[in-house]
């Protein structure tokens, strides 16, 4: 992951905060003020608390849909006012913390048409994140399993290529979960068409020659 906290676009980010008196006396009401990144700060009340009680409190920001790939700091500070003129140590009143938003992962998979018995290359190797970082893929292959139903086979492969032969004619699907470093997902399900094939006819004799009017056997 390129950072600790992971969003994306359209995410819903609540963040909870602590906020503790360690002095000897109560504290005065006041504010806690959050910078998010898109700017337009605004507070949330504080209560007056007594020594070392503890107060939380939360606030949402909503990723916006067009926000560019990338870092960007998201913040909060206790008493910006500093109302409460008698505590001496306000560099813990500020806090920030660092959110990538990133985007899901890209399925690019091949598309399917083959005769039964024939191994089939399933190709999602193209796949890729746009923010950067490898992807890896997980595979659900329906198949005929000969008891007049299908099962799933699963397969995970880091390269998102996977071989796979159909004894039995028909449509099935394969599942492609493609994953990235993000911890982010996306599904494709691909159709597969497995055709029959054609019968083949052998006609065979005991004899390559007869006289006219003998029977003659074919097998």
């Amino acid at each position: 992951a390129l950072s600790g906290y992971d969003v994306l676009p359209g995410d819903q980010l609540i963040v909870e905060v602590s906020i503790q008196n360690n002095g000897i006396t109560n504290s005065i009401a006041t504010d806690l003020r959050i910078y998010p990144p898109t700017g337009n700060s605004f507070n949330l009340p504080v209560p007056s608390l007594s020594t070392y009680e503890i107060y939380k409190t939360n606030f949402t920001w909503n990723v916006p849909e067009n926000q560019a790939i990338g870092n960007i700091p998201i913040s909060w500070e206790a008493d910006p006012d500093e109302l409460n003129s008698v505590d001496d140590y306000t560099k813990n009143y500020f806090a920030i913390i660092e959110l990538f938003v990133g985007r899901l992962p890209t399925p690019v998979i091949n598309h399917v048409v083959e005769q039964t018995k024939v191994e089939v290359f399933i190709n999602a190797s193209s796949s890729y994140d746009e923010d950067g970082g490898d992807v890896w893929c997980e595979f659900e292959i329906e198949y005929d399993d000969g008891s007049r139903s299908t099962s799933i086979q699963r397969a995970m492969r880091e390269n998102c290529l996977i071989n796979w032969t159909w004894i039995d004619d028909g449509l099935y699907t394969i599942q492609i979960t493609v994953s990235d470093e993000e911890g982010d997902s996306t599904v494709e399900i691909l159709e597969v068409n497995i055709r029959n094939r054609a019968p083949n006819v052998s006609i065979l004799s005991q004899r390559s020659q007869v006289k006219v009017e003998h029977p003659v056997t074919l097998l």
